[in-house]
């Protein structure tokens, strides 16, 4: 004797958002990491702060510079970018590729208010460095 089973098919309807962090949420995870030792450089608040790469001639993959969770600077040249800093902390991020490059070498510095440049990663394949780096430096202004 053979038994037919009822199958019945259940449709479920998940709709699928992309997750984006909040403001609140990034300055949560920002204090922390502040509060967990992360490498922080003071401003004043409200200041503006100039974020400059520099590059070699022969650079072939793009880098890519983020301010507070935006792409500020992206590129294969030499570049700078102006950032408004409100009261907080802020995150600045930064990431380059010279895999394919010999003789390669990068660096990024920042100005706070037109003062002293002040270099926050510098490499190059003279210094026996990693071709792909990358780092974050948060701003507590």
């Amino acid at each position: 004797m053979t038994v037919k089973r009822k199958t019945t098919t259940r449709k479920t309807s998940r709709k699928k958002t992309a997750r984006k962090t909040s403001a609140p949420a990034f300055d949560r995870v920002l204090a922390r990491a502040v509060a967990a030792g992360a490498r922080t450089t003071s401003a004043p608040a409200n200041s503006t702060m100039v974020v400059r790469v520099e590059v070699d001639a022969s650079h072939i993959v793009p880098y890519a510079i983020g301010f507070d969770g935006s792409i500020v600077l992206d590129g294969l040249l030499p570049a700078q970018t102006t950032v408004a800093m409100a009261p907080g902390h802020h995150l600045l991020s930064w990431s380059f590729n010279h895999s394919f490059e010999s003789d390669w070498s990068h660096r990024v510095s920042v100005v706070i208010d037109g003062g002293a440049p002040l270099v926050i990663d510098q490499k190059s394949s003279q210094s026996g460095n990693n071709p792909v780096s990358g780092g974050t430096r948060v701003f507590d202004a």
